[in-house]
């Protein structure tokens, strides 16, 4: 009997990993007009296969393809910003006039990468995200909002 590891874990697993060696494995290479920003990662960084993807229905679910997405950019937002704003000048301006809902994510083959695509304003959302933790003293700040209230 083999033991099955769910694809899930199988990505928490090496997400850590990938989190260690930091973004060589996640390729940015696309930015348009409109602020929409294309990144892709191996599935083999992923520890999956095109097979494991497809036959998994987590795999198109709004919310799992958002919680990876945003799993790949949160260690390394800064670096993002930094690539994109050398793609498209207008990369700073563009993050103000529109707001990150969802990731879109494609299977690619040849080589095999999970591609994903978001708003550059997701990144300026982070940013301030992390000035607001930082003000806060590294406090969780929905714990100051509920002091604050009572």
């Amino acid at each position: 009997m083999s033991e099955t590891i769910h694809p899930f874990i199988q990505i928490m697993a090496s997400m850590g990993k990938m989190s260690d060696q930091g973004q060589e494995h996640i390729s940015i290479f696309d930015l348009t007009d409109d602020g929409d920003a294309t990144f892709s990662v191996p599935l083999e960084h992923l520890g999956l296969t095109p097979e494991r993807v497809n036959h998994v229905c987590n795999f198109r679910s709004r919310t799992f393809i958002n919680f990876l997405g945003e799993l790949l950019i949160r260690p390394r937002f800064r670096e993002f910003y930094e690539v994109l704003i050398t793609l498209n000048n207008y990369a700073e301006e563009m993050s103000s006039k529109f707001q990150h809902q969802d990731f879109g994510l494609r299977l690619k083959r040849d080589p095999d990468v999970l591609e994903f695509t978001f708003h550059i304003s997701l990144l300026q959302e982070l940013e301030q995200e992390r000035k607001t933790q930082e003000i806060a003293g590294g406090k969780d700040i929905e714990m100051l909002l509920v002091k604050r209230k009572s």
